[in-house]
């Protein structure tokens, strides 16, 4: 597939979750979690997004994101996202879920 947009382009998406990952820090008494999403368009296009929300794998999201980067990892190019505006959430039957604010 292909990267998506222009660096530093603010767009609109709507992709399914097909993976998560989890990462814990610790800062002195404090722990954080990081998430890694990855995302899939319908076109195949490949997205990660990193960042303190975790969505739920096989479920669908509409959001506007900034292009971060355009990346390749094992020869798969990916679009990374950032600061995303959650504005749809699908689950894996099409039931629209209203869980953004």
């Amino acid at each position: 597939m292909a990267h998506v947009g222009t660096i530093g382009e603010r767009k609109y998406v709507f992709v399914k979750c097909t993976k998560t990952r989890s990462f814990t820090n610790r800062f002195g008494y404090h722990t954080t979690y990081t998430h890694m999403n990855f995302l899939e368009d319908r076109f195949g296009n490949v997205f990660v997004y990193k960042g303190s929300t975790i969505l739920r794998v096989g479920h669908y999201y509409g959001m506007k994101a900034t292009i971060k980067s355009h990346e390749v990892y094992q020869d798969v190019q990916q679009t990374w996202l950032g600061r995303p505006k959650f504005e749809l959430h699908k689950d894996e039957n099409g039931e629209v879920i209203n869980d953004f604010q």
